[in-house]
């Protein structure tokens, strides 16, 4: 995924102030343990994109995980890989793992990136920097001053990518006219911040 991250001016160390803002995105960073329960909303939306598939389909993907074809529940489990022997526990809000995981997690590794035909405000080794209102393209991510981390969403930036790169439509969902207008308002807050663009892998 691309990502914006946006910096102040006066910024020194432009790839140690990266590095602190998205530090607590890390994947691997561990934290106190905690339960991960499992979504049921999550369940029930994959239960029913099963029952959307053809028979064929279907027997394809259990065949794959090795079970039967004809529980869904199940089967929808495992695409969400969610499978009994890592269950540590039920409680009164359901099925739950112990987990050590970062729940803030957006990343396992980034790459400072370039924008072909971008003019740099300033150049560090390996690392271009823009003026916040040069950039016209739309990311999935930005990360503003304050360290927070703003999203198109994983569900709506996966529709979007099928829709244009492999179905060749320009068509956009309510979610990502909502982000367009987010990114634009956030770049209308920081005009004369710099930006950093970043192709993180999650």
């Amino acid at each position: 995924m691309t990502a914006l991250i946006i910096i102040h001016p006066s910024t020194v160390n432009v790839k140690s102030k990266v590095e602190k803002l998205l530090l607590p995105y890390d994947y691997y960073i561990e934290v106190e343990p905690y339960k991960e329960y499992l979504d049921r909303e999550e369940l029930v939306k994959k239960i029913n994109e099963l029952k959307s598939m053809s028979e064929e389909e279907i027997n394809k993907i259990a065949k794959g995980w090795e079970v039967e074809a004809n529980n869904l529940e199940v089967l929808a489990k495992f695409e969400l890989d969610w499978f009994d022997e890592l269950i540590d526990g039920v409680d009164e809000n359901g099925e739950y793992k112990m987990t050590t995981l970062n729940p803030d997690g957006k990343w396992d590794w980034y790459k400072f990136a370039d924008m072909e035909g971008m003019t740099s405000r300033f150049f560090v080794p390996d690392i271009h920097t823009f003026a916040v209102k040069e950039i016209e393209f739309i990311p999935y991510a930005v990360v503003t001053p304050d360290g927070k981390w703003h999203e198109l969403g994983e569900e709506a930036g996966l529709e979007a990518f099928v829709n244009k790169e492999i179905k060749g439509i320009e068509v956009m969902s309510e979610d990502e006219i909502n982000w367009r207008e987010k990114v634009r308002q956030i770049k209308s807050d920081f005009p004369d911040y710099l930006a950093v663009i970043l192709h993180c892998h999650d």
